[in-house]
């Protein structure tokens, strides 16, 4: 039976569509679901960056001001708008809560494993594309950021959009008009995070046809009308909140949080060139663990524009992991773009191999099982030595540990009796297993310590008139406010006058009489003579 080529046919929704994947699609919608949006408001806000992004979105709900974000009443200029955006508009509809700041995420990662789903079918097969949005799904990184309220979701959906069109268009799978998707998506992406997005789209880009000695697709990919879109869809805003703020957004913006942090001007996030290897290791896993090989195979029996998607995809992932490796200022979410095209490559390299009734996966698969013992020894051994010790954490570490060895073991069985496909499924549901017994069991759980206290003690302050502080919190709570529904600063300084103070129980307390105590954290009605 001959092999239809991917780029012809009918384009759109309907050429993913059939009756024999439509429960595979099914079910990965489902699995999405559950893992991406189940219990989604359940855990109170956790983490600086996700307390500041909700405050900032709640503060410019209240203020109706879109144009300039503030957190605690000052001016918040660490990323541009949209996500604020998108998180004010799921507030309006659903109320100030966790679940309503983490939806915009949760929405899109689920819209970024169905593009993965369609670039996978229209770059090799429908098979691929199946494949490749179980693996994004179900990988550790994806689902964590698709519960967080930060932007990394988003931006990663953005990078997607804009480099999946460019590949769609150069390799003729797609109309040229595709090129202005191209274009869009790079505008919305400095919209989400500055011009990051664009220099990594650029460069990906760039190398690519510099690899391909095709330069000259330059001129193809309409850079006039492409430049003029993606500068209307980001510059007016820029343009208005310089103004507004007299020149001061983009000092802080462009200068501290995107030349100085890549310069490592952040001390606290500062790590070394190899910083990135663990963290895909872990983030990605245990697909992670079949990369060198999806890098490594030449996969016959493919249609020969096949060759050009995987060169492509390869320079995706390369531009941006170097890009990120080099730069001094690191988090685990920055190389969070390459995760669709390491998920479309592994899914390839998976495809391939059901020809072979998965001869070529068996190395990895046994990898994946030696990797996923070495990852649960130490989930098991952490937590004696955490800085701060989370009681009954062990309870959710051992069935996560256990789902992890057995899908993996699973796997390397199922391999072992030519069964790739049940190899496949074995590596989805540990993850999924293991995902569930996170999103259960372990955050509430972990919650316990810093993130319920600090809800609690916001919800306190939420009918008081008296200014309120909070006051050498480590680590700092910025949630405090979202859940005050009022300004909390954060005070380097006592206060000078009468006000609120929240500090914790185990610092050298200021005066003040002790009204309340949630946890490790006490507030007291400081009075000033």
């Amino acid at each position: 039976m001959t092999r239809q080529h991917p780029g012809r046919g009918g384009f759109g929704i309907s050429a993913l569509l059939g009756s024999r994947n439509a429960v595979g699609y099914v079910l990965l919608g489902a699995v999405c679901i559950a893992l991406f949006s189940w219990r989604l408001g359940a855990v109170p806000l956790m983490g600086f960056d996700e307390g500041c992004y909700s405050e900032c979105s709640r503060e410019m709900l209240a203020s109706g001001d879109y144009i300039v974000p503030t957190c605690n009443g000052e001016p918040f200029f660490d990323k541009p708008p949209v996500t604020y955006w998108l998180q004010a508009a799921s507030m309006r509809t659903f109320g100030v809560n966790s679940f309503a700041v983490r939806l915009p995420s949760a929405v899109a990662m689920l819209a970024l494993v169905a593009l993965t789903v369609f670039l996978g079918t229209r770059l090799f097969s429908r098979r691929a594309g199946l494949m490749a949005g179980f693996v994004l799904a179900t990988s550790t990184l994806a689902a964590g950021l698709a519960r967080m309220a930060i932007i990394d979701a988003l931006f990663g959906l953005t990078i997607a959009a804009s480099l999946g069109a460019f590949a769609l268009a150069y390799l003729e799978l797609a109309p040229k008009s595709m090129y202005l998707l191209f274009w869009a998506s790079m505008g919305v992406s400095v919209m989400v995070k500055g011009p990051a997005g664009a220099v990594l789209i650029v460069a990906a880009a760039l190398i690519f046809l510099l690899i391909r000695r095709d330069v000259g697709a330059v001129r193809r990919s309409m850079p006039l009308a492409g430049v003029a879109l993606a500068a209307a869809i980001s510059l007016p805003w820029y343009v208005a909140v310089n103004q507004r703020t007299g020149g001061a957004f983009l000092q802080e913006f462009i200068v501290h949080q995107n030349l100085q942090r890549a310069m490592g001007k952040d001390f606290s996030h500062n790590a070394p060139v190899y910083y990135y290897l663990p963290v895909l290791l872990a983030g990605f896993f245990p697909w992670s663990v079949f990369l060198p090989g999806a890098f490594l195979s030449r996969t016959r029996r493919i249609p020969k524009s096949a060759d050009g998607a995987a060169l492509f995809l390869m320079v995706w992932i390369g531009t941006v992991f170097v890009t990120f490796s080099i730069l001094r200022s690191k988090l685990p979410g920055y190389i969070f773009p390459i995760y669709p095209a390491c998920a479309l490559m592994v899914a390839r390299l998976w495809d391939s191999a059901m020809n072979e009734q998965g001869a070529g996966l068996r190395r990895s698969a046994l990898a994946a099982g030696v990797t996923a013992c070495a990852l649960g020894a130490v989930m098991l051994a952490v937590p004696p030595y955490l800085q701060e010790p989370i009681p009954g954490l062990s309870r959710a570490l051992i069935p996560m540990a256990a789902a992890l060895v057995i899908g993996c073991a699973g796997a390397y069985a199922m391999l072992l009796a030519k069964r790739p496909i049940g190899a496949f499924a074995s590596l989805c549901a540990g993850m999924a297993i293991f995902l569930g017994v996170v999103v259960g069991l372990g955050l509430p759980i972990a919650a316990r310590t810093n993130a319920v206290p600090a809800m609690k003690m916001g919800r306190s302050l939420a009918g008081t008139n008296a200014p309120a502080f909070t006051y050498r919190l480590s680590p700092p709570q910025p949630q405090i406010a979202f859940y005050a529904g009022r300004p909390v600063a954060d005070a380097d300084e006592l206060p000078d006058a009468p006000c609120l103070l929240v500090t914790q129980v185990d610092r050298s307390q200021p005066s003040g009489v002790p009204r309340k105590r949630i946890g490790p954290y006490v507030l007291l009605r400081r009075a000033v003579r």
